[in-house]
């Protein structure tokens, strides 16, 4: 009874909406392994009037233990974005306040997506987060450039989290995904893999809905229906503005 009664606190902290920017449309979704668990998606004040930002996470940990620091590192980050909305500012103070609850043992995989400034793509950090796929008009997918600095927050006092930016056209969508997602099991100990999770993203619809939707479907095809190993998470946004 307990268990459950955390599992509805800490699905009550993930966003029944979420929302982006003018022109862009969002999804996500976060599937636990188990009745509580370390990941969580989250919406925070953008970096620029009227912008929002995707934050997502994953907690090294699982089950009560995962789940305290997982609540512990969104109530950090949404105490923080009110008075810092500059992404690499908030993501310092966020790795020097988890570091100093965590004792160096309490890491957060974080990644962070927002508009940029001008509308022409996003701009993100990702800390201890796999690289999120693009997905081109033409169908093509590829991997965001990995910053230099991309250590989980909580593992170094000083974190030095700086700020990339990739292009984003009409037509085209960003993934960003926990490791649960390509370590998923199929019964017989295989992993579901990033080439796996490429061929199903560019055989997918490029509505944010839709493609997790697709993902989920490949993933539950994939597993068989086996006990999931590791939390799951997805937040997929798209482009829909009219180009000039």
């Amino acid at each position: 009874r307990e268990l459950e009664i955390a599992a509805s606190v800490q699905s009550d902290l993930l966003p029944a909406e979420v929302s982006f920017a003018d022109g862009w449309t969002v999804a996500a979704l976060c599937r636990p392994a188990r009745h509580v668990g370390g990941d969580f998606f989250t919406e925070l004040p953008g970096p620029r009037p009227d912008t929002c930002a995707m934050v997502y996470g994953d907690v090294a940990g699982k089950s009560v233990s995962g789940a305290l620091v997982m609540m512990a590192a969104h109530e950090a980050l949404h105490a923080l974005s009110m008075t810092h909305r500059d992404p690499e500012a908030l993501f310092d103070l966020a790795n020097q306040r988890l570091y100093r609850l965590g004792h160096r043992k309490s890491f957060v995989a974080l990644a962070y997506l927002t508009v940029s400034e001008d509308g022409s793509g996003i701009e993100y950090l990702l800390a201890g987060q796999p690289q999120p796929l693009i997905k081109s008009r033409i169908g093509t997918v590829s991997e965001l450039p990995l910053p230099d600095h991309r250590l989980p927050l909580g593992a170094l006092v000083n974190g030095g989290y700086k700020t990339s930016y990739a292009a984003l056209g009409q037509g085209e969508l960003v993934l960003g995904y926990s490791d649960g997602v390509v370590d998923a099991l199929s019964p017989r100990g295989e992993s579901f893999g990033i080439d796996r999770l490429r061929e199903v993203i560019a055989a997918a619809p490029t509505q944010p809905d839709s493609m997790i939707d697709h993902v989920v479907e490949a993933l539950n095809e994939f597993t068989e229906g086996s006990e999931p190993y590791d939390d799951v998470t997805l937040v997929a946004i798209s482009c829909d503005r009219k180009e000039a």
